[in-house]
């Protein structure tokens, strides 16, 4: 495919030689990768927050054991689901994927960010929005995780699309490295029990990926506005796709 499209490109332009416009290239790159940092973040943050989780619900040893074998789970079940369906919508644009995967982020977020507020006397009925949260998170970055590495291999140089293409998952690992980081600094059993309860922070970290999710929208809005050349090939439309490359060239 890529050949097919930078030979067109070749074949179409008055110009023999084609240098690549790397400040529209990288800020395009960072930009698809929050998709990847918001994957390793997703799998990881609950692990920083747990043991605040434990003392909002005064959970002991089993019904810990229980609630995080439960929660932990969820994001990669439903990343599973938004995996195997990632081929389906990809058929409709790369750009309209990443859009969907944002939808499912923000609204998660808000879910989880708000479960201790719906469930004040600590019984447990607030969990449930936590856990579908969790899963339409986990449906998100399955999206992510397909069409990300996928269309950066597609906007690409041939010559780049090996390093380029590595870049997905060392911003995935490096996001769960920094999240692991952050739940040093988070209150913990040392902590006043009033503390950890009233706490914010927890909440802040939650609603990051509906963050995440806003900025790559706005930026694919307001500064990438086309799909990868890739699509409009498969599309038959020659014009867009020729359209599409001359900002990257």
């Amino acid at each position: 495919y890529q050949r097919r499209v930078h030979g067109i490109l070749m074949i179409h332009s008055d110009e023999g030689n084609h240098k690549v416009n790397f400040c529209y290239l990288t800020g395009y790159i960072i930009t698809l990768l929050i998709g990847s940092a918001m994957f390793g973040y997703c799998v990881s943050i609950y692990g920083s927050c747990l043991e605040m989780f434990r003392i909002m619900y005064d959970w002991d040893d089993e019904d810990a054991d229980f609630w995080n074998s439960i929660i932990t789970t969820l994001v990669p079940a439903g990343a599973i689901i938004g995996s195997l369906g990632s081929s389906s919508i990809m058929a409709y644009g790369r750009r309209t994927t990443l859009f969907l995967a944002g939808v499912f982020a923000i609204i998660a977020s808000v879910f989880i960010s708000l479960v201790h507020q719906i469930d004040l006397d600590h019984k447990g009925s607030g969990l449930a929005y936590f856990c579908y949260g969790r899963i339409m998170l986990g449906i998100g970055v399955g999206l992510y995780s397909s069409v990300t590495p996928a269309y950066i291999n597609e906007i690409s140089p041939e010559r780049l699309s090996g390093a380029l293409g590595s870049c997905h998952q060392l911003v995935l690992t490096l996001a769960i490295f920094v999240t692991y980081l952050i739940g040093v600094k988070l209150p913990s059993a040392k902590d006043d029990p009033e503390i950890v309860r009233n706490s914010i922070s927890w909440r802040v970290l939650m609603a990051v990926p509906g963050g995440m999710a806003v900025i790559q929208m706005i930026s694919l809005l307001l500064f990438y506005t086309y799909d990868s050349p890739t699509y409009y090939l498969d599309k038959g439309n020659e014009d867009t796709m020729k359209s599409s490359l001359r900002y990257i060239y």
